[in-house]
């Protein structure tokens, strides 16, 4: 319940912030690069605490960072292959 509404209000105070600060400096922000990001953040999360059993082991730890890796290279996926181009020439 706490947890939920500490999200709830975070968020909506960013929005509002980032609403309001565009007006006095304009940033080309991708919205929904930025919320595409943020929903493959909490499906990884949800991932990682649902579908994963508890405590410290071998095989969460693989897969944890498994997740960790693949969340990573997806958020950087633009820049992975920038550099690929670059260092494969």
């Amino acid at each position: 319940g706490a947890a939920l509404a500490t999200l709830l209000s975070a968020a909506t105070f960013f929005l509002i912030w980032s609403m309001l600060s565009q007006k006095l400096y304009r940033l080309p922000v991708n919205w929904i690069k930025l919320l595409l990001a943020a929903a493959f953040a909490a499906v990884v999360c949800a991932v990682g605490i649902l579908l994963i059993p508890e405590g410290i082991t071998f095989y969460t730890l693989a897969i944890k960072s498994a997740l960790l890796l693949l969340f990573s290279c997806v958020i950087a996926w633009e820049h992975i292959t920038e550099l690929w181009k670059r260092f494969i020439r």
